[in-house]
């Protein structure tokens, strides 16, 4: 591993020689990921025993009445905003808890743990849970449309959330201040 010492930043070699601290990945790896994670999610539902689509017949976009039958059945509902906030939440928490690691890293991340959300939320053991504590007998978990949507939801979230805050507001910033007259700090190469 060779390091080159900089004015103001420490470079390493490699990534894979980076270790966990510094994990980089590029986007064309980060894209086969979440396919990848969205796959996983499809036929772990699958395999718990979830619909592709809803018992209706009927594919929409969305679905606005949490009181329906179609309620956690269609691409999107009430409920995916949450999914939103997930995003935005863990892009934060992960960019505090692991700064070195490049976006993409931290969004494969965000991904498996939304998974794994959605997985468990859908088990049998939670659905009979919600069941007994709430008066939809009829309720059977989401559809895999639904939970891939909730996922996507998730992603749009953490995408927002990193372009809301992403290195381009230093640099506005500093162009606001020598709009001002202020010295940028930058120097030439």
């Amino acid at each position: 591993m060779t390091v080159h010492r900089g004015a103001s930043s420490l470079r390493r070699g490699p990534s894979y020689a980076r270790g966990m601290r510094g994990w980089r990945l590029s986007w064309p790896a980060t894209v086969a990921f979440e396919v990848g994670l969205l796959l996983a999610l499809a036929f772990g539902l699958r395999e718990q025993g979830r619909l592709w689509l809803c018992r209706c017949g009927v594919v929409r976009a969305w679905s606005g009445d949490i009181w329906s039958n179609e309620n956690s059945q269609q691409l999107a509902d009430p409920y995916s905003f949450t999914h939103v906030t997930h995003g935005v939440l863990f892009y934060w928490l992960l960019r505090w808890l692991w700064p070195r690691a490049s976006v993409g890293a931290r969004l494969v991340v965000a991904t498996v743990v939304e998974v794994a959300w959605e997985l468990a939320e859908n088990s049998e053991t939670v659905i009979n849970r919600y069941r007994e504590a709430t008066i939809s007998l009829d309720y059977f978990g989401d559809t895999v449309l639904n939970s891939a949507g909730d996922v996507a939801f998730c992603v749009i979230g953490f995408l927002f959330a990193w372009k809301v805050s992403g290195p381009g507001r230093a640099v506005r910033g500093r162009l606001r201040g020598c709009a001002r007259g202020a010295d940028p700090g930058w120097t030439d190469p």
